[in-house]
């Protein structure tokens, strides 16, 4: 991905995961969908870390090399850049206290994180407040915290929104709305 040697400034910006236009940005503006790819380790303090991503892997700061590692491919979609009226940027963190990868759209708790030692890993995409109105297709992305060992688990999918699947959960909470994998056109 990135800006291909023979486009012209005057090029319209079309999603394909280039700098179509040539302006140093990738698919600004036009509501392009990205997944958003999950991936679990088995081996960090038993906790089973979930982290988030654009493109599947593994945070470089995993030993995948002890096994443990497991991709769970895409679990969500979000608009890759702002521009879309009424979206907020979802902000992925890593919690050096509990030891896990979480996504939040709340920006005082991304400040609050911090303050708390959180390292913030950046922007996954753009997402609707929870209390949007107006896309009949955008669904709740829906948080669960497994309080015995810690651990966050984000997911658009029913059957893993229920606290019974995420043994000792917390009372589920709505982050965002995001869309299922493959969406629907804007």
């Amino acid at each position: 991905m990135g800006t291909i040697p023979d486009v012209w400034p005057a090029s319209e910006q079309v999603c394909d995961g280039a700098d179509d236009d040539a302006d140093g940005r990738i698919d600004e503006g036009i509501g392009c969908y990205i997944d958003i790819y999950r991936a679990r380790w088995t081996n960090r303090h038993d906790n089973g870390d979930f982290y988030y991503a654009r493109e599947p892997g593994f945070p470089p700061y995993w030993n995948c090399d002890s096994g443990g590692c497991g991709l769970q491919g895409p679990t969500f979609t979000v608009y890759a850049e702002p521009g879309v009226p009424g979206t907020i940027p979802l902000h992925l963190l890593f919690d050096t206290l509990e030891v896990d990868h979480l996504v939040t759209s709340d920006p005082a708790e991304v400040e609050g994180r911090v303050a708390q030692g959180a390292w913030y890993l950046g922007t996954l995409g753009h997402v609707y407040p929870a209390d949007h109105v107006g896309r009949t297709d955008a669904v709740p992305l829906v948080r669960l915290h497994n309080r015995d060992v810690h651990t966050w688990l984000f997911t658009v999918i029913p059957r893993e929104q229920l606290p019974q699947a995420f043994v000792s959960t917390d009372v589920p909470s709505v982050c965002c709305l995001a869309f299922p994998t493959a969406p629907p056109a804007p």
